[in-house]
């Protein structure tokens, strides 16, 4: 039986037992026995699965913190290596390098824009400002008991494995 319907029968069976005033034969004392273990049992594989799960996604994690430290590696190398090749074509004053596989050229870029925040901020015209919902304002008015329109305080209950 699935674990749902181990529940169900675990339910049907209190409320057998509330309708026949809880008493009970041997042999139905040994069904309702087996049921609960039955539940039991499935709950614990079920954590096992949980639990292997948990190994797997930390495996993941893992791999994926390796995986982002190569893939920096690389990119600081192919950085390294186009400055290094830039570098030595400005010297030679080659701006443009030509094969069948390749062509590389140095070019100029739109002009980067450089700022000293610390004047700029002094100028209104150059600034913008962000509004945002504040969650803990609400979260607080609501816990001392203010009526906030659209929002509620949703209490949910959780599974803990240890």
């Amino acid at each position: 039986m699935k674990l749902y319907e181990l529940s169900q029968e675990l339910k049907n069976w209190e409320e057998r037992l509330e309708e026949n005033g809880g008493e009970v034969s041997p042999a139905e004392l040994d069904e309702l026995s087996s049921i609960e273990t039955s539940i039991e049992e499935k709950i614990i594989n079920i954590v096992k699965l949980v639990k292997n799960n948990e190994a797997n996604i930390y495996a993941i994690k893992e791999e994926k913190k390796r995986l982002d430290a190569l893939q920096k590696t690389l990119e600081r190398q192919n950085e390294s290596l186009k400055s290094y090749m830039k570098q030595n074509m400005e010297v030679t004053g080659k701006t443009k390098i030509e094969s069948s596989l390749f062509t590389v050229s140095i070019r100029r870029t739109t002009p980067k824009l450089l700022l000293d925040e610390s004047l700029i901020m002094k100028q209104e015209k150059f600034l913008k400002t962000k509004v945002e919902i504040s969650k803990t304002a609400i979260r607080e008015a609501l816990k001392e008991g203010e009526d906030v329109e659209g929002a509620i305080l949703e209490e949910q209950r959780i599974l803990y494995i240890r």
